[in-house]
């Protein structure tokens, strides 16, 4: 999702949150509470997992309109695979 120029985003790996409360980050070099929020120039860095680092091992990254069909050929093939991140994926 991208948000149109003037609007922001928050993007978080917890699909519970309802309120956004400002906090203090433990990293934050303030003290202010604040949310993160993101606008549409740099909404595309926030798309995917800050602990997959697929830039510097060479892995490319597909846009797939359904990801399960993709993933049931992939499993029925000769391929090497792990779907360690596939709980995310809607059906």
């Amino acid at each position: 999702m991208r948000p149109a120029p003037g609007e922001v985003l928050h993007f978080s790996e917890h699909p519970t949150i309802e309120v956004f409360r400002p906090y203090v980050a433990k990293t934050a070099g303030q003290v202010t509470p604040y949310v993160w929020a993101v606008g549409h120039d740099r909404a595309p860095d926030y798309w995917f997992p800050r602990q997959c680092p697929r830039a510097k091992a060479g892995i490319q990254l597909r846009l797939l309109n359904r990801l399960h069909d993709f993933w049931a050929e992939t499993v029925a093939s000769t391929l090497e695979w792990s779907g360690i991140r596939l709980r995310h994926a809607r059906p």
